[in-house]
């Protein structure tokens, strides 16, 4: 594990030490498949084994005569969090993108030219009122501001 995560490993090492690890801690961990090497059939062969027996006949269509109704049952409030349940379906097709041409980036409002420019003349008003600090004073009298 320590080559897995070291910053200067080399790639080949870090993808070796990686398939080393993946091998041995599955008995460790009691993981029989590995999902990298299985067809997408068995994936929903899978996924329906481990479906619960109402939403198979949900999805079969065939309504059961023992099986309650949605609308019949009382809502109960449930104080506590759910555990989420897998989901059943396979997310492989993306949409295609409706976005036309390239991002070109933020720009900047009016609003914000408008601040930028009141910031700037405050600045400007505020050094002007400003008393001069230090001034160099001339023995001759040169640069003297009357």
């Amino acid at each position: 594990m320590l080559l897995y995560k070291h910053p200067r490993e080399t790639k080949e090492n870090k993808a070796m030490a990686a398939q080393i690890i993946r091998e041995w801690s599955r008995p460790i961990f009691q993981l029989e498949t590995d999902f990298r090497s299985v067809s997408r059939e068995e994936r929903v062969q899978r996924d329906l084994e481990h479906m619960s027996n109402i939403k198979k006949r949900r999805m079969s269509g065939e309504a059961g005569p023992s099986e309650p109704s949605v609308s019949k049952l009382p809502e109960k409030e449930i104080n506590r969090a759910r555990v989420p349940r897998p989901s059943t379906k396979d997310y492989v097709v993306r949409p295609k993108s409706n976005v036309e041409g390239e991002f070109k980036g933020e720009r900047k409002g009016k609003a914000f030219a408008r601040l930028d420019k009141a910031h700037r003349e405050f600045l400007e008003r505020t050094r002007k009122l400003k008393a001069k600090r230090a001034i160099g004073v001339s023995l001759e009298g040169r640069n003297m501001a009357l």
